[in-house]
């Protein structure tokens, strides 16, 4: 069970994804789950009462099989739809000016600690000029148990068209091994940069305009179908700040 992003008619749904496997068999006898329901343990309700094909599955003998849909998107499960109060906040993100973007996705990317519990992260901006393409860059901390680092790169292109194959490739091109890449666009990604990514596995998520109005809403940042001002003054605050000069890829600190 993991929590998901949907859209109804354009808007962002939080729910959950539960993935389920298929018993194939004709008939289930309920005594057996009446005792897993009751049983303290239920490894003994399955010892006495699970049909054969329970105990073949439990024993790795089935291969299982799930319902398989593409992480490829269409256009319209990337941006709002057109009218809706979403289509207004990212109108409202589009009309910020190339430095601004930059500064308001750092801010957006120091959000995500508030939506994702236990995670801690460093993000910085570079600066403007000789910064090698790369926007952004930071680290994620995943919680205990795990207790790893993770580097990313970032670039935020605030654009109207696709992006194309070419235009996220240099992101990939910057990436030292075990780094991450975050890709945020107020447009969509075409059809073949998606079908790139996921067949050659590169280590890179995208974001998309609904994406970024989804992470808004998530971190609170949302007020009566507008993005809060208070929330967008400090974001751009430091817009004309600089910050590192981008040339620090492998080790950050």
């Amino acid at each position: 069970v993991r929590h998901a992003w949907f859209e109804d008619e354009g808007k962002p749904i939080k729910n959950l994804r539960i993935l389920l496997s298929i018993l194939d068999t004709e008939i289930v006898p309920a005594e057996w789950l009446r005792h897993r329901v009751t049983a303290g343990d239920v490894r003994e309700a399955d010892r006495k009462f699970a049909p054969d094909v329970w105990r073949k599955v439990m024993k790795g003998r089935v291969k299982r099989r799930q319902v398989w849909s593409s992480k490829v998107r269409s256009k319209q499960q990337q941006v709002p739809a057109p009218g809706s109060d979403d289509k207004k906040i990212l109108a409202e993100v589009s009309s910020l000016s190339p430095a601004e973007f930059e500064a308001f996705t750092v801010a957006l990317v120091d959000k995500l600690p508030d939506i994702v519990p236990g995670l801690e992260h460093r993000v910085t901006r570079t600066r403007r000029t000789g910064d090698h393409g790369i926007d952004f860059f930071g680290m994620f901390k995943l919680p205990y148990p795990i207790d790893y680092e993770i580097e990313f790169l970032g670039e935020a292109k605030r654009y109207k068209t696709a992006i194309t194959p070419d235009q996220v490739s240099r992101l990939v091109a910057r990436l030292g091994r075990g780094q991450f890449g975050l890709y945020f666009t107020t447009s969509w990604y075409s059809e073949q940069t998606q079908k790139e990514i996921e067949a050659d596995r590169y280590p890179v998520r995208l974001f998309s305009g609904q994406d970024i109005v989804n992470i808004l809403r998530a971190g609170d940042c949302v007020s009566g179908g507008k993005i809060r001002s208070d929330w967008k003054e400090l974001a751009l605050a430091e817009v004309e700040g600089e910050v590192t000069d981008g040339l620090r890829p492998t080790s950050l600190w």
